[in-house]
């Protein structure tokens, strides 16, 4: 067993955590802003609720794809684009599904 094939495996299955790391503390932030943002329309101005959604839904599809893009550009590996790509959508999805299911 080589020392050197061993090296590029640890750094890439320790980018893998880091990505996923990242991610959820994205998605979390994310959905803490929701909630917080849900409770003040829905408490003080109800009129305003659909426009804070109909907003913040555009935004969050906004910073996804561009936290994508972003990656996208800073990553040479195709295939590795493609995981994280994939992998980020299914949180997108995820975080869409459970902060619906927690206040609608």
């Amino acid at each position: 067993l080589r020392r050197d094939s061993i090296i590029p495996r640890v750094i890439a299955v320790n980018m893998n955590i880091l990505e996923i790391v990242l991610s959820l503390t994205f998605f979390t932030i994310l959905g803490t802003i929701y909630i917080v943002g849900y409770n003040f329309f829905k408490k003080r101005k109800p009129e305003y609720f659909v426009y804070f959604y109909l907003i913040f839904a555009v935004v969050r599809l906004l910073l996804v794809g561009s936290v994508i893009l972003v990656y996208a550009l800073s990553v040479e590996s195709r295939p590795q684009v493609v995981h994280f790509a994939i992998m980020f959508i299914i949180m997108y999805v995820v975080m869409m599904a459970v902060t619906l299911s927690l206040k609608h």
